[in-house]
């Protein structure tokens, strides 16, 4: 029995393992509608799409919301 063992190259402090986007459309504003990550092109979600998208912000892009890091308190039950 042989082991074998591979080893990964640690993320530099500050490193994102998040993928670089590349803007391929952009609307009237100048905000990015369609972006590509590897080789898949994605809808960036925005004002009444909300659907079959990526949010911007795990594209990488510099827009729209941030996701929440815990779940809300449910604020009609006060023992939550």
């Amino acid at each position: 029995m042989s082991l074998i063992a591979v080893a990964q190259p640690a993320l530099a402090q500050g490193q994102s393992t998040k993928p670089k986007a590349e803007v391929l459309e952009r609307d009237a504003r100048g905000k990015a509608t369609k972006v590509k990550i590897g080789d898949t092109v994605y809808d960036v979600c925005r004002e009444g799409k909300y659907d079959n998208c990526i949010n911007p912000r795990e594209a990488g892009l510099a827009f729209g919301n941030v996701p929440l890091d815990h779940w809300p308190k449910n604020r009609s039950n006060p023992q939550n």
